[in-house]
């Protein structure tokens, strides 16, 4: 989204709270997710060997100290990911929290412009075949959200001008972690079989 809305003008602060899904360390994250909301219900200690601590029902900044996935390294990993793949724009913020859901990442993005947006520009700047734009006028239950993300291919996103400052947007959005991840690594795949079809990979 970064890539796109450089073309909408030139980016001075963007910063961005990303809610990570419990998929994201695979089949062990779920079941634990799963187990521990079915132990408080019951009135039942809960399992904390994936994340060291409560996860269900909770929104956290960092899991416990014996966990293998600390959140502060998951974050600077994503920060990396972007200044590679978004060498142009300036460097992002980024928090990432652990919520208590089986899948689909969410993403609340803070951009701020050099000059006053052109509601025009940012709307050309989502028009892309990975990205739909869900207008402020649709019905809220189409809004983004992990569960509306499910089974989807593009990034679901919903944008509206800050309040008090002509020059910034915030952005919400929704993606389907493993629907595309999954799509990533057919795309890999199929990158290296042509290449190896040309003789390029040895």
């Amino acid at each position: 989204m970064l890539t796109r809305l450089a073309g909408a003008g030139k980016i001075r602060v963007a910063a961005a709270t990303a809610l990570q899904p419990v998929s994201e360390v695979g089949n062990p994250g779920m079941d634990e997710l799963h187990q521990q909301t079915v132990n408080l219900l019951n009135f039942q200690s809960l399992p904390k060997s994936v994340f060291d601590m409560q996860v269900a029902f909770n929104l956290v900044p960092s899991f416990g100290a014996g966990t293998a996935t600390p959140l502060l390294k998951i974050a600077a990993r994503v920060r990396q990911h972007v200044e590679e793949l978004c060498a142009d724009a300036p460097p992002v913020a980024v928090t990432v929290i652990g919520a208590p859901v089986f899948h689909g990442f969410t993403v609340s993005l803070f951009v701020e412009f050099a000059e006053p947006i052109d509601p025009e520009q940012i709307e050309r700047a989502f028009t892309h075949t990975r990205l739909q734009t869900i207008g402020e006028d649709a019905d809220p239950q189409d809004a983004p959200s992990n569960v509306n993300a499910a089974g989807e291919e593009r990034v679901l996103v919903s944008w509206h001008a800050v309040d008090l400052n002509p020059t910034a947007i915030w952005i919400w959005a929704a993606a389907d972690n493993l629907k595309l991840t999954a799509i990533t690594a057919v795309e890999c795949a199929r990158r290296l079989a042509a290449l190896r079809t040309s003789g390029q990979v040895q």
